[in-house]
């Protein structure tokens, strides 16, 4: 026959799974911090801010294969200056009335406000100079296909906070901020007892 204090104990409510989290993060400890490589960082526990090494983009990016030029366009035809690739340093126009063909993802220099998509304009050539020709009735806007310098994020920004769990898209971030290693928290060591009559 079971005894009374048993009985009373079994009589009791059970308390809620909100009740039992609670009584849980009560009585954790929080473990130490620990700098570990990048390698070493996924599935754990971020303990520091993570804040932008640089601008992003670092400089006005084009987004799209075209032509760079000055806006307002004052002529719907201009001689064309040079090209310029991705990776290189960025071409000034030497007069506002001409045009640079320009790459997706190229440095815009100072003296471009605008980006002609390639299938706005035609290249004609004449007298041994190339010239661009807009599509009839096309006219650009100020500032289009450009993503501008520190859109995404300025020098400084915060990209992550303390107690996000690092993943992947995480992981990429930690690593355009310059961090060879991270702080997280150091991982908990966890025992498993099986008990109970029925695992005889």
């Amino acid at each position: 026959m079971a005894t009374a204090p048993f009985v009373a104990k079994c009589n009791q409510t059970m308390i809620s799974v909100a009740e039992a989290c609670e009584i849980i993060a009560a009585n954790i400890t929080r473990l130490p911090d620990e700098h570990v490589p990048q390698s070493a960082a996924v599935g754990r526990t971020l303990v520091q801010q993570v804040r932008a090494e640089r601008d992003q983009p670092p400089f006005d990016r084009v987004t799209m294969d075209g032509a760079a030029l000055c806006w307002p366009p004052t002529t719907s035809t201009r001689p064309i200056e040079g090209v310029q690739f991705a990776g290189d340093p960025p071409l000034a126009l030497a007069d506002r009335d001409n045009a640079i063909e320009i790459m997706t993802g190229a440095a815009l220099g100072d003296t471009a406000n605008t980006i002609v998509p390639v299938e706005r304009y035609r290249i004609e050539a004449s007298a041994g100079q190339r010239q661009l020709v807009l599509e009839p009735g096309y006219v650009p806007e100020p500032g289009q296909f450009i993503h501008r310098r520190g859109s995404d994020h300025e020098t400084g920004a915060v990209l992550l906070e303390p107690g996000m769990i690092i993943g992947g898209a995480e992981l990429a971030i930690i690593a355009s901020a310059g961090l060879e290693r991270v702080r997280v928290a150091r991982a908990p060591r966890i025992a498993v007892i099986a008990t109970g009559n029925e695992l005889v």
